[in-house]
């Protein structure tokens, strides 16, 4: 499978028939003058810009159901058709077409026409890779008590609106 970086920021890029608002996929999501900072810098603690917001649930929600999950997971193994992917899961021909379908408008999978037949690949490997193995993590929920709380707010010197 050949694989393309581009180094060029875009300030739209079409993916399915989403329109997003900008990408440099050779590294991370780069601020264009729609939004000012990039997604390091969300990751630091930034404020999340509102329609940066609803992108990255347009994505999240694509992956928000099991067949998905499982369909992305088999195509993380290699390129597959639709007839591929139904001998492996449980669901018809239709019903995994309808879900490729969801996980190509949110720009995770894309295919490549082989004649009448649709091979289907993961498009963004690095990011549909990362969530599966955070999600597979098992990270244990925290239960935190109310003095746990209030140390936090008097180590960051802040206030809470919960009195």
């Amino acid at each position: 499978m050949t694989s393309f970086i581009f180094t060029q920021r875009v300030d739209k890029l079409m993916l399915g028939n989403r329109l997003w608002p900008w990408y440099q996929l050779k590294c991370s999501l780069q601020p264009s003058a729609q939004h000012d900072i990039s997604l390091c810098e969300y990751a630091q603690g930034a404020a999340v810009h509102l329609q940066f917001a609803y992108d990255l649930a347009e994505v999240l929600k694509a992956l928000a159901h099991p067949t998905r999950l499982q369909v992305v997971a088999e195509l993380l193994k290699g390129t597959k058709c639709v007839t591929d992917i139904q001998d492996i899961l449980p669901a018809s021909q239709a019903n995994i077409s309808q879900h490729l379908t969801a996980l190509r408008h949110a720009g995770l999978v894309n295919f490549a026409q082989d004649g009448s037949h649709r091979c289907y690949y993961v498009s963004r490997p690095k990011l549909a890779s990362s969530v599966i193995a955070l999600l597979a993590e098992g990270e244990p929920v925290i239960c935190k008590s109310k003095n746990d709380i209030d140390r936090e707010k008097h180590a960051a010197g802040g206030a809470c609106c919960v009195g």
